[in-house]
């Protein structure tokens, strides 16, 4: 791995737990044994060392909650750089997260995009408005700049 004289330029991509959706098994799909989960961890950790080895500035992970994977401690393990994490992140588990050392800081996308006074409404302790679904990612202004601030 890059010692912590190593210079991190580079940008990279955002990283997604290896699976949306996960059988009842708790295995990612395809996968029909504890070896193949072994070969997916071994390949995961593979690709993390491959990203250190890169220089990257950072590595940024929506973590989906793997039952079987730890997957902030995986990348804590084999990457040297700052992480960054989010996925449904409120105040209290993202406090958790980073009190724990697992990132270095985390990130709120749809919470931003429905809370546009975000900052504001954790520092106060404030309920949090919900994204409406039906309207994210459809690359008009409705669902982007239409949420109402906190009025407490």
């Amino acid at each position: 791995m890059p010692n912590s004289s190593t210079r991190r330029t580079s940008i990279p991509p955002k990283l997604t737990s290896f699976t949306r959706e996960l059988p009842a098994t708790g295995r990612c799909p395809g996968s029909h044994s504890a070896r193949s989960a072994e070969v997916n961890h071994v390949r995961s950790v593979l690709r993390v060392r491959s990203a250190d080895a890169l220089g990257l500035a950072y590595l940024h992970l929506v973590d989906i909650g793997l039952p079987d994977l730890d997957t902030l401690a995986l990348l804590r393990e084999n990457f040297s750089g700052p992480i960054i994490t989010n996925n449904n992140l409120k105040a209290d588990s993202a406090r958790t997260v980073l009190d724990a050392g697992k990132a270095d800081a985390v990130s709120f996308g749809r919470a931003f995009i429905a809370n546009p006074d975000l900052v504001e409404r954790i520092a106060a302790g404030a309920t949090l408005a919900k994204p409406d679904f039906a309207l994210l990612y459809t690359g008009e202004e409705r669902g982007y700049t239409d949420y109402p601030a906190d009025r407490a």
